[in-house]
């Protein structure tokens, strides 16, 4: 489940034809809205085809604009459901984005309901699309393929691209910045996995071979900053919308301690433990993580009140698992 405090969450497919959506609702229970406010886990679709919904993307929104793509006709098309506040969706409210003979798929979406997906429309390329429900309002340009589409609320988009004409194992980073494409990095490093705050920062992961990667950040500035700068493999980069940046150094194998920058100095905010991953930060700099309690697979959460403690979830819980 992917999802911030306060905000509802996509699950993946369920089988074949399943996209679980987990919703804050209204009311007593009925067809249109419910008086107390409760969780309630709604099908949305019931259909022959393969919804899929993929962990690493943005795909469900504060205003509840959700977004998945499904093998359809051999092809990947995009598909979308905004959600109302107290109204229990309907497989009818299904909407689909996308309907064309070449394969749509990794779709993030913004709060203001704007999609950005990856497209192939030939087997050798892929191009990233910007999409506002209605029609296609741009694409990016060239032969080469895309990566991990991120956006933010303001319709910026950052992708991972590599030229097939060049070296497939050099991805570099790209920005749509709202009037076209630049590149961000050009480097031999592998980047990938960015991600892009609504202030415009992005941060991304460059690997340099299996035992260094290294977190980069991009504030504006011509040429992004090294958040770290050591020996040691630096995974799992996460930003939130102020720029705050939350990250895995892996010092030994198996064993990851919990970093934190604030735009001023990386701090550790929870000593390294095997089984630290996946860590995230919501704009509040709460971060939560996967992480091992006791022998136990436990979610974590580092709370930054007070000086900053760190408690398992659910709080006072020792074995519960993420």
């Amino acid at each position: 489940v992917t999802a911030l405090p306060g905000r509802r969450a996509v699950f993946g497919s369920i089988g074949a034809a399943l996209l679980v959506i987990l919703m804050a609702a209204t009311a007593a229970f009925s067809p249109v809205s419910l008086a107390v406010t409760r969780w309630v886990t709604v099908q949305v679709t019931d259909n022959a085809v393969e919804d899929r919904y993929f962990g690493d993307q943005k795909q469900v929104l504060s205003n509840g604009c959700a977004v998945w793509d499904a093998e359809v006709g051999g092809n990947g098309e995009i598909f979308a459901l905004q959600l109302v506040d107290g109204v229990i969706p309907q497989t009818s409210d299904v909407v689909q984005i996308t309907n064309n003979a070449v394969t749509d798929y990794f779709p993030t979406v913004s709060d203001d309901c704007f999609i950005a997906f990856r497209s192939s429309p030939v087997s050798s390329s892929s191009v990233v699309v910007l999409h506002d429900w209605t029609s296609e309002i741009w694409r990016s340009s060239g032969v080469s393929h895309v990566y991990s589409p991120q956006i933010n609320d303001n319709e910026h988009i950052v992708w991972s691209q590599w030229d097939p004409a060049v070296d497939e194992s050099d991805l570099e980073i790209f920005l749509y910045n709202g009037a076209g494409a630049q590149q961000l990095t050009n480097n031999d490093w592998r980047d990938n996995h960015p991600q892009i705050a609504d202030n415009g920062h992005v941060v991304w992961l460059g690997e340099g071979d299996i035992a260094d990667s290294e977190v980069f950040l991009y504030t504006g500035t011509p040429d992004p900053s090294a958040l770290t700068v050591n020996d040691h493999y630096d995974d799992y980069p996460h930003i939130n919308n102020a720029g705050d940046v939350v990250w895995v150094e892996f010092a030994a194998a198996g064993s990851g301690a919990i970093m934190h920058y604030d735009g001023n100095t990386p701090e550790t905010i929870y000593p390294a433990h095997v089984g630290n991953h996946y860590p995230h930060i919501n704009d509040n700099n709460y971060v939560v993580w996967e992480g091992v309690l006791d022998g136990w697979q436990q979610a974590m959460m580092y709370d930054p009140r007070n000086g900053g403690s760190v408690y398992p979830l659910p709080i006072g819980s020792s074995h519960g698992y993420y």
